[in-house]
């Protein structure tokens, strides 16, 4: 959806993310370095609803 406002135009994006979560090492990112934590992090994206997949996406300005 969008919407004309004072500021610009206003962006609703919503999209469905059908894929699995990747596998891989699990990074902490501080003010000032990156610290890996594991090394072998796997996220469970198994039982995940219709409603769970959706991503959301608000924006303000035209899309390119």
């Amino acid at each position: 959806m969008r919407f004309t406002t004072p500021l610009g135009p206003v962006r609703v994006d919503v999209a469905y993310n059908g894929y699995p979560a990747e596998p891989g090492p699990l990074l902490l990112q501080t003010a000032d370095s990156i610290v890996q934590q594991r090394s072998d992090y796997a996220p469970s994206s198994a039982g995940k609803s219709f409603w769970q997949r959706l991503v959301l996406q608000l924006a303000v300005g035209q899309a390119f």
